[in-house]
């Protein structure tokens, strides 16, 4: 899936239009001797040839006589397997063509790919401004960046692995809430905890020259009789004074539906190390759980009929007592409490149709910036080409399109619809998640 993002900048030129257009590829020239005038917009990409999830730079170059005015943004096209993310503030530098001086606005994008062989970046649009020479006010102008291309090379011995990140060292961390118990010999266990109850675990990745969006998930693997409910991504890249770090944080909360011993496995992250050529690894080792069956509540009898009146006045008082000690007792532990009923809609799914119907709503107001907050806290994978398709118009409409009008939720919404029919008819005989403590 492609991420979209708009590169703020600092303007623009008049006329550019006008200008005559100049083609581009990995290794086209930046501007015509011949013809003694500038391309307005160029692009290259650097290097030609990386390695699978390896980050190669589109470079991006506008060309203004005068100078540059208001923002530059980029619609950024729908690439299979490919990320396309924006770093930091462009930069403005002039050159002389033809004894004519033009100023030269660099942008620099990070292009990261699972595909496999030649790679092409179609054309795109870009929107920017310019104040033309002796003007007062600036013109706004669509130009089009021009297709490149690169290669992309599988790593040798790596077929079997899926994703691949390209990264000279991966940092891969996990918590766990409760905290998980450590052994001697260092074996991890969690337990005894109650069945309906759920373990939280947070997995964080981090590496250099590679966006966060670029690094593998996490698999939602658990044995039998624990159910994986994946509660969100947050992503955050450091593009700053020309560092790039990538960090990725996915939650997911396991929920133990009976009792017994439970295994959760490791984890293996696999990387290729560009530099020394080989394929690294690191391991989060497995977890075992101890499972108690839930507590049973046991039924009060009826009072007993004897002693007419006297019977009647000890019940009214040990209704008072109880009700009384309850009321402490919720007040006492109503942090655990707020904890349980967490826990509980977690398993029931209510958080997500919470989450499911704000982005319908969403949708329909043809919101994207709560449509796409609604999408990340569902925390799912587009499906199919329709999802695919209507997640990048949401992303390219936030981080691409200056139109705040530009994006409608119908797509999306259809698309949902569709997972939904189908997850109904699918699931026709499945029940709902069986009562916890039950």
């Amino acid at each position: 899936m492609a991420l979209l993002v708009a590169c703020c900048a600092l303007g623009v030129t008049a006329k550019v239009t006008a200008l005559p257009a100049f083609g581009s590829t990995s290794s086209a020239l930046a501007h015509s001797q011949d013809s003694g005038a500038a391309s307005p917009v160029t692009a290259r990409v650097e290097p030609a040839e990386v390695w699978t999830g390896q980050r190669a730079t589109l470079v991006i170059e506008l060309r203004v006589q005068g100078r540059f005015d208001g923002d530059t943004a980029f619609s950024l096209p729908q690439v299979a397997d490919t990320w396309i993310v924006g770093g930091d503030r462009p930069t403005v530098s002039s050159e002389t063509v033809g004894g004519v001086e033009w100023f030269v606005q660099r942008h620099e994008l990070s292009v990261f790919s699972q595909a496999d062989g030649a790679l092409e970046i179609p054309t795109f649009p870009v929107r920017y401004g310019a104040i033309a020479p002796g003007a007062i006010e600036g013109v706004r102008t669509t130009g089009e960046v021009p297709a490149v291309s690169l290669q992309v090379k599988r790593p040798p011995g790596s077929a079997d692995l899926g994703f691949l990140v390209t990264c000279e060292a991966l940092e891969v961390a996990e918590s766990w809430t409760p905290a998980l118990d450590a052994s001697s010999d260092g074996e991890r266990s969690a337990g005894p905890i109650a069945a309906g109850s759920a373990l939280r675990r947070v997995v964080t990745q981090r590496a250099e020259q590679v966006a966060g969006m670029a690094l593998a998930p996490v698999p939602p693997a658990a044995p039998d009789g624990v159910r994986v409910y994946p509660r969100g991504v947050e992503v955050d890249d450091d593009t700053q004074r020309g560092a790039f770090t990538g960090a990725r944080a996915e939650t997911l909360d396991y929920l133990f539906q009976r009792a017994g011993t439970y295994e959760l496995p490791a984890l293996r992250f696999s990387w290729w190390d560009p530099v020394a050529e080989r394929i690294e690894s690191t391991t989060l080792p497995a977890v075992t759980v101890d499972v108690t069956p839930a507590p049973v509540v046991a039924s009060a009898e009826g009072a007993d009929d004897e002693g007419g009146s006297r019977g009647a006045w000890i019940v009214a008082i040990a209704s008072a007592l109880a009700l009384a000690g309850a009321t402490w007792f919720a007040w006492e532990h109503r942090a655990r409490l707020a904890a349980w009923r967490t826990r509980v809609a977690g398993a029931l799914g209510l958080p997500e149709r919470r989450a499911r119907r704000r982005l319908e709503r969403a949708c329909r107001a043809n919101d994207p910036r709560e449509a796409y907050a609604a999408w990340n806290a569902l925390a799912r994978a587009p499906r199919n080409d329709a999802e695919r398709g209507a997640v990048r118009d949401l992303e390219r409409a936030l981080y691409a399109d200056d139109t705040p009008t530009a994006w409608n939720g119908r797509a999306l919404l259809d698309a949902l619809r569709v997972r939904s029919s189908r997850g109904r008819a699918t699931h026709a005989r499945a029940t709902r998640l069986p009562r916890l403590n039950a």
